[in-house]
């Protein structure tokens, strides 16, 4: 879903960027989280806010080692942020074949209202190339 962020640090830092930019909505710095263990991010829930009704989850990640529970704790933590706020809906946009996250998100009553299509490319080139004129 977002392999272009999450493929290298690199990546991963123009997610954090453009989210504190307002591309996945009004950044919510105080319910968005990070989770620190020795110095370390272990975990982070990104939390934007999409209008004055409705707060989405822009990333959810937890280091492996760290799993079992942290997860939950920190969507939880952001979904009871936003109804504090007072906001009245939660979004967020999973991969199908993530099953674990997904069957966290359904448990916690996420019910999937919609796809957007995907297209895959089976391979990777071994160092990334940007489209002329995109950067």
């Amino acid at each position: 879903l977002y392999w272009q962020y999450f493929s290298t640090p690199d990546g991963c830092e123009r997610m954090w960027t453009e989210a504190l930019a307002g591309k996945f909505g009004r950044f919510d710095p105080r319910h968005t989280l990070l989770l620190l263990r020795d110095g370390r991010v272990v975990g982070d829930v990104m939390a934007s806010n999409r209008s004055s009704r409705e707060g989405f989850i822009g990333n959810l990640a937890v280091a492996p080692g760290f799993r079992g529970g942290t997860g939950e704790m920190l969507l939880l933590h952001a979904l009871w942020g936003f109804r504090e706020s007072g906001l009245q809906r939660a979004s967020l946009a999973v991969t199908l074949d993530n099953q674990r996250a997904y069957r966290l998100y359904t448990r916690l009553g996420f019910v999937q209202n919609g796809r957007f299509p995907l297209i895959t490319r089976p391979r990777l080139p071994a160092t990334p190339r940007h489209a002329p004129g995109l950067k």
